[in-house]
């Protein structure tokens, strides 16, 4: 807790004023007969959010509605935006604990739901990413995409410690894209990962769970922003590569561009 209480002492310092353009989707797909992602949307605080449920039948819907449901309670509840780190860090051990007894209850043994969220401040423009899983979080600037999570899967493990007992090929990174070393629910302890989101007016972010990014390459997602004046333009494109690609997973996006706050105008 005290290093999510040094996020928000950190991150609550500055002085101009931003604001945020938004579109977002969240659909079935073309072979699912379940959406079992989640969204949440709140352009006035801008606080963000993409749950992707986990566990097939067994409660992956109702597993990322409660990550969803608790991420809002808590950020909405917040005054500040230091309040709302910390208190967006409660709202996902809250998920966690909630996902495990509803796990229990239920007798579902994989259970789960990645989470990806996203929080500025409109005095500051700083902002802070939190995730866990797969779900993506990537910042398009000045022409150029990054992506700013770093999945959290067995591939991403393996192709980064190389040990050599499993050889990191192709093949194998594909066959454990899949395989996540940490989720909602999975554990009794969670522990997410965050990082420092840099805004600059006219930056956009991309927040999208598997089933969005696994349907395109890398230079397909940042051809999408380079040709759009509005995030309604992105997503449009997001959305229609990701058909094209087969939409054989649910699949959710929120695009969000940086603009500038109601006094930074006047």
């Amino acid at each position: 807790m005290k290093f999510v209480e040094k996020l928000a002492e950190v991150f609550g310092r500055g002085g101009a004023k931003f604001a945020a353009e938004v579109a977002s989707c969240n659909e079935i797909g073309l072979v699912r007969k379940e959406n079992q992602d989640s969204i949440y949307v709140d352009a006035e605080r801008l606080a963000f959010c993409v749950a992707d449920g986990m566990g097939g039948g067994q409660g992956g819907a109702e597993a990322s509605a409660i990550a969803k449901r608790l991420f809002a309670e808590s950020v909405s509840s917040a005054t500040s935006y230091p309040s709302r780190i910390r208190r967006a860090y409660e709202g996902i051990v809250a998920a966690n604990s909630e996902i495990r007894a509803a796990a229990r209850k239920n007798g579902f043994e994989h259970m789960g739901s990645t989470i990806a969220i996203f929080l500025a401040d409109e005095r500051t423009g700083e902002g802070v990413i939190g995730y866990i899983g797969d779900s993506r979080v990537y910042l398009y600037r000045d022409g150029k995409l990054k992506q700013i999570t770093r999945d959290h899967t067995l591939a991403t493990e393996l192709a980064s410690q190389n040990t050599g007992s499993v050889r990191c090929d192709a093949a194998n990174l594909e066959r454990f894209s899949h395989v996540l070393t940490r989720a909602l629910g999975a554990e009794e302890e969670v522990f997410p990962e965050w990082r420092k989101a840099d805004i600059k007016l006219g930056d956009y972010f991309l927040i999208c769970s598997d089933g969005l990014y696994g349907m395109m390459d890398f230079d397909s997602i940042a051809s999408a922003f380079a040709g759009a004046n509005t995030p309604e333009d992105a997503l449009k494109s997001l959305t229609a590569n990701t058909v094209i690609g087969g939409a054989t997973d649910n699949y959710s996006a929120i695009v969000i561009k940086i603009v500038p706050g109601p006094d930074a105008r006047g």
